[in-house]
């Protein structure tokens, strides 16, 4: 764990620190009436994390070439690799910190659908990346479980004040116990968050409030502590959402560059021995019902959907 030096400021993370950038439609998905059991959400993030997964293995490896600026082709530092992917910051009283995870002991990412979360592998135990099949496979599967359950709200309590997030963490830990410790720890270990939302904006006025800070709806799907989410729209539009105090605008731009060329129709095409569901976990499914029964949890999460309303 890595103390922040300079993360003193209390205010949420919430448009004061976290940024987004619209992601260049993928005009080869396919019309979802000649896919009907598919979604355009799932399609989507599975061409993100494929490009996720293969960006990965590039930076874990070190096979990611140096980023170079000017004339001279100077080399640009790349400390800040190992702040990106599994990683995330940690609400602490009066200062955050933030934590940064062993991608070879971590090999999965995080799939937020209606506000449950779900474990999901994405690389094999050689690190090489899930085949796409099986990528898409498993966020349609996600997608399904989140259905068969009422919505959650606990990524509500990310938007909060830093100090008042610090202490419902506390309170989370008290509540669950160690489960709670092992799915929170999922969460900030995961390569980086997918987030299947129900909704489809078309305008970029339709979509900013809906990438910055949840808009109308899919607040409660985010982790606004992650330093990477990839936000799927029902429609197949998608950005990329980043908490900004340990990465700026070369990792953004790098990975973004990746996941835009990362198309459907060329992906969709790759043939692969196998592909099998991957495995999926429901993280906070051994905990529900003790931190639904906390009426001072549920009053935190209600605090966090009137601050998100009121934005």
């Amino acid at each position: 764990m890595q103390i922040l030096n300079d993360v003193t400021v209390r205010d949420p993370i919430v448009i004061n620190v976290s940024f987004f950038c619209p992601l260049e439609d993928d005009e080869t998905l396919p019309d979802i009436n000649d896919a009907p059991t598919q979604s355009k959400a799932a399609m989507r993030g599975a061409c993100a994390l494929t490009a996720i997964a293969n960006y990965r293995k590039k930076v874990c490896s070190g096979q990611l070439p140096v980023d170079v600026f000017g004339h001279k082709k100077k080399s640009l530092c790349s400390t800040g690799f190992k702040y990106h992917l599994h990683s995330c910051r940690i609400p602490m009283k009066h200062q955050d910190s933030f934590r940064i995870y062993d991608p070879f002991l971590h090999k999965h990412c995080v799939v937020a659908c209606r506000g449950q979360f779900f474990a999901m592998d994405l690389v094999d135990e050689k690190d090489n990346p899930l085949h796409f099949h099986a990528i898409e496979k498993g966020l349609e599967r996600c997608a399904k479980l989140a259905k068969e359950k009422p919505m959650l709200q606990f990524g509500f309590l990310t938007t909060s004040e830093r100090d008042a997030w610090a202490k419902n963490r506390e309170l989370l830990v008290q509540v669950g116990g160690e489960n709670m410790v092992k799915a929170l720890e999922t969460i900030e270990s995961s390569v980086a968050l997918i987030c299947l939302d129900e909704t489809n904006p078309s305008t970029l006025n339709e979509c900013a409030p809906i990438y910055w800070h949840g808009g109308y709806g899919p607040t409660m799907n985010r982790w606004f502590d992650k330093p990477v989410q990839i936000l799927c729209q029902s429609n197949g539009r998608a950005a990329y959402f980043a908490e900004h105090s340990m990465i700026d605008g070369m990792l953004t731009d790098r990975l973004c560059d990746d996941i835009v060329h990362s198309k459907y129709a060329i992906l969709s095409g790759r043939q692969a021995e196998t592909t099998d569901v991957p495995f999926i976990e429901n993280i906070f499914e051994n905990t529900i019902d003790l931190v639904l029964a906390s009426e001072e949890i549920s009053d935190a999460i209600e605090k966090g959907e009137i601050l998100r309303a009121n934005i």
